[in-house]
This record gives C-alpha cells, structure tokens and sequence, in this order.
C-alpha cells in the first residue's frame, strides 16, 4: 500500500486501501493515521509531503495529494471515456448502467440523472 502521485485511480485505489488498513488494524487515533500515511507516501507524493507542511489531519492530507495529483486533464478523459460507452450486444442492461456507474465514478460525475440518461 503505497502512493508515489501522478495517476487518479491510483489515488483513489490508495484512499480505499488505507481506509481498509485503518479498520482492519483498528488504528484509533488521527495522529497515528497520520503517522502511518507519511510512512507509505513514496516519490514525488512523499516529496510534495517534505515541501508542505504536513496536515494536521489524515483527510486534509488526503485533499492535499488529490488537489496535486488528479488533475483537469485526467477528469477530462474520464468524461470523454464516460460519454463514449455504449450498451454491448449481448449484454444486460443491468451490465450496462454498472460500467456507467463505474465511469461517472472516475469521471466525478455525482449527476444521477446524468448517468442514468
């Protein structure tokens, strides 16, 4: 479980996996959250970690990381991957409207009807 920056899914991959560890390990305190996400960010992510003051929380940094690494031009290209799905022959629909629900979520797109349309 480690972050080293630049790609978006891997960030978020990143967020639910260290939320994961914290339950399981059943880490309670937000100091210790936060000593435990400074020891797995690596490369550029722990060097933007060096050149900010760190965060006082594990979600402020968190935001930190996601305001430096998922950028305008990622979203951009999850949009357009989001608007060129179609439904597969062959497929269900209830297939279908899961890949869209899978690529509103990369793309940050929280527009029900939006997906559903």
């Amino acid at each position: 479980m480690y972050v080293a920056g630049y790609e978006h899914e891997k960030l978020r991959m990143f967020r639910r996996e260290f939320a994961s560890y914290v339950l399981i390990t059943d880490v309670q305190t937000e100091s210790r959250r936060l000593e435990i996400l400074q020891g797995v960010l690596q490369g550029p992510a722990l060097k933007l970690r060096d050149e900010e003051n760190t965060p006082p929380t594990v979600l402020a940094a968190m935001d930190l990381l996601e305001r430096n690494y998922v950028t305008e031009y990622d979203l951009q290209r999850y949009r357009e991957h989001f608007n060129n799905i179609t439904q597969r022959y062959n497929k269900s629909p209830r297939s279908y409207l899961k890949r869209l629900r899978q690529a509103a979520h990369e793309a940050d797109i929280k527009d029900e009807e939006h997906i559903e349309s």
